[in-house]
């Protein structure tokens, strides 16, 4: 519900609130727009015993300048390595200290950063993810050592990172038809100051949204995230991508490393953006 929740909504404009995302009235999810147009989505607590917030980011490898291949996907690594306040091990230690989960992902119109834990830890929760969010060290230190790990992504073709797909038939020239990880070659030439230009482009209020859910106090939990998340600047708004005609054609097994003789298939579809 929680994901679907988020998917729903990310789909939608910008609406007044309660927002509805499912068909009855206890899927209501309230939402909250900061003075600053940062999304605030409070989803109704099911009884679980835990708090999960996840902070979105309008923006993924779709935004991409050619130049610049893999990232958007780089920048989430380094941006949950560690904050300007927290060095890398601060940073770890502090969310054990709360028994906290983290992770994040990056697809090609969007960017996302969670954390898990227990409901008493909300306040902790909401502080840790916003310190990495707004406020990342992007250090040349997190960036040489995230690079080694996205090299590993690629190198074993995880399917966020190196498998190529029917997209690439789907978008021919379009940053949709490539891989979201990029290349090593080209990872290898990104530095922080390219880190940080694709941060400024669009880590800012309007085009992030921030959803939580859990046995808390909402509207305790929604002021939380308003004053953390208060420095994200407030220019401009959502990302714009690249316009794309998604392609219908016929292909042949021969394609993707099978006998030219085998019969082919149509392959036909159209790209929904997330935000």
């Amino acid at each position: 519900m929680f994901a679907l929740g988020f998917l729903t909504l990310l789909a939608a404009s910008t609406a007044t609130h309660p927002v509805t995302c499912g068909p009855g009235a206890d899927d209501a999810v309230s939402e909250t727009v900061t003075s600053e147009g940062l999304r605030i989505w409070s989803f109704p607590d099911d009884g679980g015993e835990r708090f999960m917030m996840m902070v979105l980011v309008g923006s993924g490898s779709r935004h991409e300048d050619p130049a610049f291949s893999g990232v958007a996907h780089l920048l989430e690594h380094v941006v949950l390595t560690s904050s300007e306040s927290q060095s890398k091990k601060q940073s770890t230690e502090a969310i054990r200290a709360f028994n906290g989960q983290f992770n994040g992902w990056t697809n090609h119109d969007l960017t996302t950063y969670y954390v898990f834990s227990s409901p008493s830890s909300w306040e902790l929760s909401v502080q840790w993810l916003a310190d990495h969010v707004v406020h990342p060290a992007l250090s040349a230190e997190d960036l040489a050592a995230e690079q080694s790990i996205v090299y590993e992504e690629l190198d074993s073709r995880q399917p966020h990172a190196g498998v190529m797909t029917f997209e690439e038939l789907l978008y021919p020239g379009s940053a949709l038809g490539k891989n979201i990880g990029g290349n090593q070659a080209g990872i290898e030439d990104l530095s922080t100051a390219d880190l940080r230009d694709f941060y400024d482009a669009h880590y800012r209020a309007p085009n992030m949204a921030v959803g939580f859910a859990g046995s808390v106090p909402a509207d305790e939990v929604i002021a939380a995230i308003e004053a953390a998340f208060a420095d994200l600047p407030r220019k401009g708004g959502p990302s714009n991508f690249d316009p794309v005609t998604p392609r219908s054609t016929r292909v042949g097994r021969s394609d993707y490393g099978g006998a030219a003789s085998d019969s082919g298939w149509v392959v036909t579809g159209f790209h929904l953006p997330a935000g």
